[in-house]
């Protein structure tokens, strides 16, 4: 029992305190947007009334975040599965899906080609000499 509230009041004490961090980083620069949540979530591991708090914060940045992107949260879509990297049939990408493809963007870009690399990245020279900075090949003395 003495341990359980010693646990408790040691949470409350680090939670509350990083919770006053990001409240006073309302005020000052730092990024209280990040630091209340932390606290929240520190608190959330004992108080119920953290864990709400923490969930309302969750729902209402999602909102936002919405708003943001110009999406609807409600109709936020899972992504398609994969299978030996293709989307799976009748998912994702395929014309009967009004969801996107899972995978890279492609570009109109070449591909980079390794053996034409230039400057610092361009081996010169092997390790006992042959290249054109050690003295064309003498090797170590």
């Amino acid at each position: 029992m003495i341990l359980k509230t010693a646990r408790r009041l040691v949470i409350f004490v680090i939670g509350g305190t990083i919770v006053l961090l990001g409240v006073a980083m309302i005020v000052t620069p730092g990024p209280a947007i990040l630091v209340i949540p932390a606290g929240l979530a520190v608190l959330a591991t004992e108080f119920v009334w953290a864990r709400r708090l923490l969930r309302r914060f969750k729902t209402t940045a999602r909102g936002v975040a919405a708003k943001i992107t110009g999406r609807d949260a409600a109709s936020r879509k899972r992504a398609a599965p994969v299978v030996e990297g293709r989307v799976a049939p009748g998912k994702a990408g395929s014309p009967k899906s009004d969801l996107p493809a899972v995978g890279p963007p492609k570009s109109d870009l070449p591909a980079a080609d390794p053996t034409m690399a230039t400057g610092p990245l361009r081996p010169t020279a092997t390790r006992f000499g042959g290249g054109e900075r050690d003295g064309g090949g003498q090797g170590r003395g």
